[in-house]
């Protein structure tokens, strides 16, 4: 191929606009939902995106290390999912095409991929003859994913007390607001007050999960260097 992306008049079968900038041949194509973008994945390993309107390349998504085979907008428009000949399928913020987490588990290419309507779920289809369902936005599944493991271990081991002898967790008669059937007092050590915002976090709606991950993004407990960083500048303005 020549590794270009050609616009055509649907109706008039006219040449619109060529799009390059690919080294390799393009693979894989997606319009955002609303139109303006053009995601176009390729040989080269990269995803990039376009202005649908002027033909302008906006971003180039690099984090691949096979082709790029399959791509996929979330309904919203504000996740773009990838798949590759290197067996996982990555998530990007569409808008800042910064890279989400990547879904690993295919033993073989993966070749097609589709949100569901609510985009609570990505389907992805590969080469070793499986179809996997990923959570996209799940709770559970971002903490898997989007944060470092040992700051997931330590909240968690907070907020449910899993470990009284370590965190000196002592009875009393007036159990803090936030979890008032725990009955607990927590004393603080150098480790456990890292921890107190998650006590001044109470939400009646929120479950203890929910808390966690909230304290995790406040906290730029990011597995992601880039994500990490990027959050830490935001705290900082």
């Amino acid at each position: 191929g020549d590794n270009t992306v050609r616009l055509w008049d649907a109706a008039t079968g006219t040449e619109l606009k060529t799009l390059s900038g690919h080294t390799a041949y393009v693979s894989a194509l997606a319009y955002s939902p609303d139109g303006k973008v053009i995601a176009s994945g390729s040989g080269d390993k990269t995803v990039r995106l376009w202005d649908a309107a002027t033909g302008q390349e906006l971003k180039t998504l690099s984090g691949h290390t096979a082709d790029v085979s399959a791509l996929a907008y979330s309904p919203d428009g504000k996740v773009i999912a990838s798949g590759s000949l290197d067996n996982t399928v990555r998530l990007w913020d569409a808008a800042t095409g910064q890279g989400l987490k990547t879904l690993s588990g295919h033993t073989e290419r993966v070749s097609a991929l589709a949100y569901s309507p609510d985009g609570k779920v990505i389907a992805s289809g590969s080469g070793d003859n499986t179809v996997r369902l990923w959570e996209s936005n799940s709770t559970v599944f971002r903490l898997i994913y989007d944060f470092d493991p040992k700051a997931v271990s330590a909240a968690l081991r907070f907020v449910w007390e899993m470990e009284q002898d370590e965190l000196q967790i002592k009875q009393q008669p007036h159990p803090p607001a936030l979890f008032p059937e725990l009955g607990y007092h927590i004393t603080w050590t150098d480790e456990t007050r890292k921890l107190r915002l998650l006590l001044d976090m109470p939400n009646p709606d929120e479950t203890k999960l929910g808390q966690v991950v909230r304290f995790l993004e406040a906290d730029c407990a990011y597995k992601d260097p880039e994500q990490k960083a990027a959050c830490e500048a935001k705290k900082k303005q």
